[in-house]
């Protein structure tokens, strides 16, 4: 697949700080630049309009522009890399004569048989239980990624179709979140205990799993990760499963964005509930303060 000039101009000019943030890397401001909270020698370039986006890492002496950080900290080749900057497909190289939409097409991912360090990662820096990630592991919906390492949680359709990816950096250098669309449009990794009554949203897979282990007692339920705030999942998942709004609980991160989502969603249906990570900003970070207490 290839994509066009305009697209990689686009790419490159996005606001590169915006970006990141988009895709949960925490930025603190230096100057008229930003640096990463997890890297303070990798400074980023509040590009204007019509600016490149650009960064530089002192402690290696080399930057670029947007597509190659990307590539460099994101683990994508560059055709991924313009997509995922422009949220958008590449324009196909050549007309076809068909105009039938296209059919649902699984995604490749390509897959350690080692996932060591994605489990040291999942268990030991964000405290999920050995007991949820072997459960996933076993359900083939949690891998490891070769090249890079991240985490990978899994996201089929309602035919076992893979059709998304939604992965975590395991690195302690760097931290990141991406997501592999494919054709996922309204679905969101799955976690199901028990035969679902209740369906939970959260903004991470990571925040999902977070939640099952915080609250062992319950049972028959379906935990959906948007990998962000997208209200298109929920509508789409009960669509899919007919869930009525009532058994609608929405989890999203006690801050200004996942509160207005919830609010925007439960004033079209205000039969939905809202259950807020109390004291913390997400679930992983209430897992993680109780983890640390019984240290």
């Amino acid at each position: 697949m290839k994509v066009t000039p305009e697209q990689i101009e686009r790419a490159n000019l996005i606001n590169l700080p915006d970006f990141l943030r988009s895709q949960g890397f925490v930025l603190k401001p230096v100057g008229r630049e930003y640096i990463l909270q997890e890297h303070d020698s990798l400074h980023i370039k509040d590009n204007k309009a019509g600016e490149v986006g650009k960064w530089f890492r002192f402690s290696e002496n080399r930057g670029g522009n947007n597509i190659q950080f990307v590539q460099k900290f994101m683990g994508l080749d560059f055709v991924s890399a313009v997509e995922l900057l422009s949220d958008e497909k590449a324009v196909p190289s050549r007309v076809y004569d068909s105009i039938a939409p296209p059919k649902k097409r699984e995604i490749t991912l390509h897959e350690s048989i080692d996932l060591s360090r994605t489990m040291q990662y999942l268990h030991d820096v964000r405290g999920l239980s050995i007991a949820s990630l072997e459960k996933l592991t076993i359900e083939e919906k949690l891998s490891q990624e070769e090249t890079t390492g991240n985490a990978v949680f899994k996201i089929f359709d309602e035919n076992g179709l893979l059709v998304g990816a939604e992965k975590v950096g395991t690195s302690a250098d760097v931290r990141f979140k991406s997501f592999d669309k494919g054709s996922a449009n309204g679905y969101g990794f799955e976690m199901v205990i028990g035969e679902p009554k209740s369906t939970y949203f959260f903004e991470s897979a990571i925040d999902a799993v977070s939640f099952a282990d915080l609250h062992p007692e319950h049972r028959d339920y379906r935990l959906v990760s948007m990998a962000g705030v997208k209200p298109s999942v929920v509508t789409e998942t009960m669509k899919r499963y007919a869930i009525p709004p009532e058994n609608i609980y929405l989890c999203t991160d006690n801050d200004k964005a996942g509160n207005d989502f919830a609010e925007k969603l439960i004033a079209q249906y205000p039969a939905m509930k809202r259950v807020r990570p109390n004291g913390a900003k997400d679930w992983n970070d209430i897992l993680q303060g109780r983890m640390e207490k019984m240290k």
